[in-house]
């Protein structure tokens, strides 16, 4: 219905529109220099908004132009966890086995 009557292709706001099917609005092109500056300076950074504003999408959007042999993204999309769940969640996202008794991340390699 809402394609018909402003005659668009597909519905933009329904759960897993192809990455290609990207309309470029102003916050998304925002958001994406902002990733792309977070990326460049090594750093972290945190984005909030109200439910449907494209958070999650635009970060698959971002991630899905990274070179997967230098990048290993780590998507936590639970906001509720405790410091520990954060951490096994990074550990098991990177390929990492948690100790269980104290939250230390056990590798075979030095560097993460």
């Amino acid at each position: 219905m809402i394609e018909t009557y402003f005659g668009m292709k597909c519905n933009p706001f329904k759960k897993g529109i192809e990455l290609k099917d990207t309309y470029e609005f102003t916050d998304f092109k925002e958001m994406q220099a902002r990733l792309s500056y977070l990326l460049k300076t090594k750093g972290i950074g945190v984005f909030t908004g109200n439910s449907g504003f494209g958070k999650t999408y635009s970060l698959k959007y971002f991630v899905n132009n990274l070179n997967r042999g230098l990048y290993k993204p780590v998507y936590l999309c639970l906001s509720t966890v405790t410091v520990m769940d954060f951490y096994r969640g990074l550990c098991i996202g990177l390929g990492i086995l948690p100790n269980q008794k104290k939250m230390i991340c056990l590798t075979k390699y030095k560097k993460l």
